[in-house]
């Protein structure tokens, strides 16, 4: 076997994205705060002021070799409902990697009317949201759901 070295990560980038800059009052965007190329500590979440967090922080890793190049990203996931229409900020993140305090830039959002019309007989025909939970940390291939 081969050891091949891997060439130095790039630089140290954190970053905010979201899923859409639109949404209506009764649906969802889900944000995220990626580190790439650093290991980061002391991570800490805007206050989302305006949103009602429906489910996070959910923590990722990845690593992607192409071509003796790595790269790492660590990220943040948070999935957000607005709470009132107009236009919503969501402010920075920060975190730490070394002795330097990397921060995002603040998205804004605007919250439009809700997007589900009352049906005849007033029930709302909302979106279907699924959530999955991990029953057990330890998993092997093949193992059966429980």
């Amino acid at each position: 076997m081969t050891n091949i070295p891997l060439i130095a990560q790039g630089s140290v980038t954190f970053e905010a994205t979201i899923s859409n800059r639109q949404v209506p009052l009764d649906g969802y965007a889900e944000v995220v705060f990626t580190l790439k190329n650093g290991v980061g500590s002391d991570f800490k979440a805007p206050d989302f002021e305006g949103f009602e967090v429906v489910s996070g922080p959910s923590k990722s890793i990845s690593t992607t070799v192409i071509n003796s190049v790595v790269t790492r990203a660590f990220g943040y996931t948070y999935l957000l409902r607005p709470l009132r229409k107009g236009t919503l900020n969501i402010k920075p993140a920060s975190i730490k990697v070394g002795n330097q305090l990397y921060k995002t830039a603040s998205i804004a959002v605007t919250a439009v009317a809700k997007a589900h019309h009352t049906a005849a007989k007033g029930k709302i025909k909302p979106d279907l949201m699924l959530k999955a939970e991990v029953t057990s940390p330890e998993m092997y291939i093949g193992q059966q759901g429980v």
